[in-house]
């Protein structure tokens, strides 16, 4: 019997409008009264992530950069978190700046970028609107190496890169001969750089353990590479329709896609 679902957030919780649809909402609520508890994986940053855990009332710990930090937004106890070693950071960012690459990087609740574009633009139009307790804490540096220091924690990095995809391969390689380091990717045109050994399907063993649940007792719902070794841990591993064909080869089950409640109706499958 499942008794937890996870879920990715972008591609699978939120439509292409960046919203959690009503249907979809109804559903999470729907199953808490059947007993099964829901919460999230992501790679966003933890402060992003924690804006979407408040409005659907989450009381589990939050999933956030891939699995690099385990968290309750309810009382801010950290159960898990491993930021990449400062030195090995120091090497990281040179080598995105040597591929010629955007890239941007997170703490538990601070974003560094050098300029204002991608997901960093995004969060900083939001901020315009947002509550004081929604807003993003976005910092605009000239130089990365003031923060790849002991102080900052840093638990990942994104490089992101549309038209060039070469360029990202490269960084790929380059950062392979790195130690220390874990490669990912949620979208076609990034690259993700997390400590080793941190992926979501790790995470998942970790908050099972701390919920006093088997892995067997978990869906876990996703779209994207770093979904896939949740997918593969959890009892049951859906990937959405909007999925690439790779993801979708490890699920046990392919939902509709985000934009047509696919989420929703793989939670409402549960009660069948």
């Amino acid at each position: 019997m499942i008794k937890l679902i996870v879920s990715d957030m972008d591609g699978t919780l939120l439509n292409s409008s960046k919203k959690i649809s009503q249907k979809t909402s109804q559903a999470i609520k729907f199953a808490k009264t059947m007993g099964v508890d829901f919460t999230l994986a992501t790679g966003r940053m933890y402060s992003s992530a924690a804006i979407f855990a408040r409005q659907l009332n989450i009381d589990k710990p939050i999933i956030a950069c891939n699995g690099a930090l385990i968290k309750r937004h309810t009382s801010n106890e950290v159960l898990y978190e491993k930021s990449i070693n400062y030195k090995t950071a120091d090497l990281l960012y040179k080598v995105l700046e040597e591929c010629g690459l955007y890239y941007h990087m997170y703490t538990q609740d601070r974003f560094f970028t050098k300029e204002l574009k991608y997901t960093s633009l995004s969060y900083w139009n939001n901020n315009k609107t947002a509550s004081d307790e929604d807003k993003i804490d976005i910092e605009v540096i000239e130089d990365f190496s003031n923060v790849c220091t002991e102080d900052y924690g840093i638990l990942k990095f994104v490089a992101i890169e549309d038209e060039h995809p070469e360029k990202l391969l490269k960084a790929r390689a380059m950062l392979a001969d790195i130690e220390g380091l874990e490669l990912s990717q949620s979208w076609h045109n990034n690259l993700e750089i997390m400590s080793e050994n941190i992926s979501k399907g790790n995470a998942l063993k970790i908050l099972a353990k701390e919920c006093n649940i088997s892995l067997s007792e978990i869906m876990a719902i996703g779209d994207q590479h770093n979904d896939i070794s949740m997918i593969v841990e959890a009892g049951i591993g859906v990937a959405m329709d909007n999925a690439e064909q790779n993801v979708k080869k490890y699920a046990n089950l392919v939902t509709s896609s985000n934009d047509e409640d696919g989420v929703a109706k793989a939670i409402m499958n549960l009660f069948k």
